[in-house]
């Protein structure tokens, strides 16, 4: 009886906080379009690109990246990539804001060797 409890309790949490996440109030269009806005400037940033290319291309779209020595990679949050979640009904939501993040991976000769973007939540 205990064990049916605590699954029917887990089920019940897990289907309230679906419910709380599919009422997310951001501005996804926003997300959306500055994903690929992103999305179109990183891919003018060819694989293989040199150092001195990859720092042009981060001034020319007035990014400052942070460099991880040890695994090669640069990341940041983008500008015009926060978008802040709308709390108007509820004051719980599962969610602060989404973002978007780049990272950028080098060899050790630092030529870019892969970049991704992603769309992300600051979510509980």
């Amino acid at each position: 009886m205990v064990r049916l409890t605590s699954s029917l309790l887990l089920l019940i949490t897990g289907l309230s906080l679906t419910a709380c996440g599919s009422s997310i109030d951001y501005d996804r269009q926003g997300l959306e379009r500055s994903q690929q806005m992103w999305q179109q400037r990183l891919d003018s940033l060819p694989i293989g690109a040199t150092e001195a290319q990859l720092r042009d291309w981060q001034n020319k779209y007035g990014l400052k990246l942070a460099f991880q020595e040890p695994d090669h990679y640069y990341s940041s949050n983008l500008p015009e990539g926060h978008f802040p979640v709308k709390k108007h009904w509820s004051k719980f939501s599962p969610c602060d804001a989404f973002f978007l993040s780049l990272t950028i991976q080098t060899n050790e000769q630092k030529q870019v060797v892969k970049k991704e973007l992603k769309a992300l939540g600051s979510c509980i």
